[in-house]
């Protein structure tokens, strides 16, 4: 479920995870997505989206957020943007 721009996990966790897991592709984080993460020269709040956008930057990948600075700040090191 979607709510004001976040995801919303009901029911069960683990089931929940699961079955997102079964429709996507779950990338755990690599040492070279860490470094690349680490590396950014911006800020922000959530340490775990700079490795959500390390990961699309490493893989090539579209970033997908609404969040205006992480726009920002994947436009900024080549990241295309989508929402």
């Amino acid at each position: 479920m979607l709510v004001a721009g976040k995801v919303i996990a009901q029911g069960d966790s683990a089931r929940w995870l699961a079955t997102f897991a079964a429709k996507y592709t779950v990338v755990p984080v690599s040492a070279d997505i860490a470094w690349t993460a680490a590396a950014y020269a911006f800020a922000h709040r959530d340490p775990c989206d700079r490795h959500i956008l390390a990961t699309a930057d490493v893989l090539g990948l579209p970033f997908v957020t609404a969040d205006k600075e992480l726009t920002k700040a994947a436009r900024g090191v080549g990241v295309s943007v989508v929402w």
